[in-house]
């Protein structure tokens, strides 16, 4: 990974850097507990019609949930990018923000200009980069992400382990996912990838640490 633009670890630097990193956190909290009452709101509005069920199971805190997401893969970094092209605190890959993240999708309007080049991606200030791509944009990422966990959610709505499926989807994409069900259900071998285990087992971690402070 290739962090910038944010400061690792608040506590090292002057009061002014904790004072804005305290105000960007509770944005951030709020965006995502706005997000998580009502997942997909952007398409809803467009598409008012359209049966949208929420996926977010009731015996888990939603908005927990998220914020373990975007510890695990970004360190709550709004600008941080990637070596693989992943960008922002959800670190959508491009691919993922044309089909389905910021301006695209959840919102049926045009999607922004994705990077061409690695130099154009590790460069530039957040006022900068939010020009270039709405993966950098929290008040799009964020509520993206959610919808997109939220489909996820009920896409595994018949498994009884279905927020860590929709987790590992979110990791290692639905098709990964779906072949490890067939095979475990199956009877035979199966594993998802390393990297996948290692998400899940971040955001489970986080999420006890989120929800044990927060009670």
């Amino acid at each position: 990974m290739q962090w910038n633009l944010w400061p690792h670890d608040p506590t090292q630097h002057s009061p002014e850097s904790r004072k804005g990193f305290q105000e960007s956190l509770t944005n951030i909290v709020n965006l995502v507990i706005d997000a998580c009452e009502n997942p997909c709101k952007e398409r809803k509005e467009v598409f008012p019609d359209e049966p949208y069920p929420k996926g977010f199971p009731t015996n888990y805190n939603c908005p927990a949930l998220m914020l373990s997401l975007y510890l695990q893969e970004s360190e709550l970094h709004p600008y941080v990018v990637s070596s693989t092209g992943a960008a922002g605190i959800a670190q959508f890959m491009p691919d993922t923000a044309i089909e389905y993240g910021p301006m695209s999708i959840m919102s049926r309007k045009p999607h922004k200009t994705i990077w061409k080049t690695k130099k154009e991606r590790m460069e530039g200030t957040p006022e900068e980069l939010e020009k270039i791509d709405d993966r950098f944009v929290l008040e799009t990422a964020i509520p993206a992400s959610v919808c997109l966990m939220n489909d996820l959610m009920h896409i595994y709505d018949d498994h009884d382990n279905r927020v860590w499926y929709a987790f590992n989807a979110y990791s290692c994409g639905q098709g990964c996912v779906d072949k490890y069900i067939r095979k475990k259900h199956g009877g035979k071998k199966a594993k998802l990838p390393k990297e996948t285990r290692g998400h899940e087992k971040g955001i489970r971690f986080a999420y006890k640490m989120i929800t044990q402070y927060r009670n």
